[in-house]
């Protein structure tokens, strides 16, 4: 009997924060598979639920934090495959992924992959918290309220579409900024946005800082696990 699978969104970093149940499903389930990069020591998803989940088979999935799509596609038919195999099994498996499995997840990828082999696959998606109410709850900044209009993009979008975004939405949310932060400010800065910018680093875990202002950012570094929420002029900060 094909077992199932599971895709668990365990929120942004604080144990804390991780459902109860997802909790429940994650005690429960055979293998637990953990998102690792292929440049990292260790996976982060894993280290929030090891102290939870000490005793857990965990299968460790690698995937490259590259752009190249035929590469990406390789790592993840051998991510699929290597899942594929503990299911057909009778396994019952869970993937976990920061925040929610839904939003710039590696969970939609290997489910894509999954189906393509196993299309009668049951699967259940387990929400979580996101970092972008995470971080937003602890700038204690409101999304969007009333008729306002909310905008969540990558870091990573061209120059010229996030200056037209941050100018039509009354909130844009920048996400997996990295590299990017020190263009993603001075576009912020060219826009007249940057005292209404906040930028949130590490939202969930050791470290975890709130800058307002992003033309008070002074290091480059700290676009990694950062996001950045932009409330443009029409609406008010909180």
């Amino acid at each position: 009997m094909q077992g199932k699978l599971y895709g668990i969104g365990i929120g942004p970093g604080d144990p804390g924060l991780i459902t109860v149940k997802a909790l429940e499903i994650l005690k429960a389930a055979d293998v637990v598979c953990v998102p690792k990069g292929d440049r990292s020591e260790g996976s982060l998803a894993q280290s929030i639920i090891q102290g939870l989940l000490p005793q857990k088979e965990y299968l460790t999935l690698r995937f490259p934090m590259v752009y190249e799509t035929s590469y990406l596609e390789t790592h993840w038919g051998a991510a699929a495959e290597a899942v594929a195999e503990k299911l057909a099994l009778g396994k019952c498996v869970a993937f976990i992924t920061l925040g929610d499995p839904t939003l710039y997840s590696t969970y939609i990828y290997l489910l894509r992959a999954l189906t393509l082999t196993m299309p009668d696959l049951c699967v259940e998606t387990i929400p979580g918290v996101t970092s972008v109410t995470a971080s937003a709850a602890l700038a204690n900044l409101p999304l969007a309220e009333g008729e306002q209009r909310l905008a969540i993009v990558p870091g990573s979008t061209p120059e010229a579409s996030l200056r037209r975004i941050m100018r039509e939405f009354d909130t844009v949310v920048l996400m997996k900024i990295g590299k990017r932060l020190p263009q993603i400010q001075s576009l912020i800065a060219e826009l007249g946005l940057s005292a209404n910018a906040v930028l949130v680093s590490r939202a969930g875990l050791s470290g975890q800082t709130v800058v307002r202002d992003t033309s008070r950012i002074d290091d480059p570094q700290m676009g990694y696990l950062s996001l950045i929420i932009v409330r443009n002029s029409t609406g008010a900060m909180a």
